[in-house]
């Protein structure tokens, strides 16, 4: 929450997901929710042929600017750093370079020609291979 009473898009929709999944009508909520939870977690490749991890929001910004995280959350598409993956009813996720900047209130990736390069003459073709991991 950024205010006090105002649930962030992230947070209602994990409350509702969270409803239809747990029937029950009392013990919705766990007994203990720690602050330094993260809101959700993306895939996160650093370049090509790195590895792939797992890491928390939180942090995705602090990433090399050739780092490519992408989630299976549509919660994600809540956020302007993130593009959807996929046209209308059948976007399957977002994505998302780490190096990031708004100019006059429009998203641009600020990644370097060279780190860019990285990923191949054929971006697109590295960018379907990552699912397939």
């Amino acid at each position: 929450m950024e205010s006090k009473g105002v649930p962030q898009p992230d947070s209602g929709a994990a409350l509702f997901i969270g409803r239809i999944l747990c029937k029950g009508e009392t013990h919705f909520f766990p007994a203990e929710i720690t602050s330094i939870e993260s809101l959700w977690w993306a895939f996160v490749q650093e370049y090509p042929g790195s590895p792939v991890t797992v890491q928390p929001l939180e942090v995705i910004d602090d990433l090399p600017e050739s780092a490519l995280a992408w989630t299976f959350w549509p919660g994600a598409l809540w956020r302007a750093e993130w593009t959807p993956v996929g046209n209308g009813e059948q976007v399957i996720g977002a994505i998302r370079f780490a190096a990031v900047d708004y100019i006059r209130g429009h998203r641009y990736w600020t990644i370097s020609r060279e780190s860019l390069r990285l990923w191949g003459s054929h971006p697109r073709r590295s960018l379907c291979l990552l699912g397939q991991r």
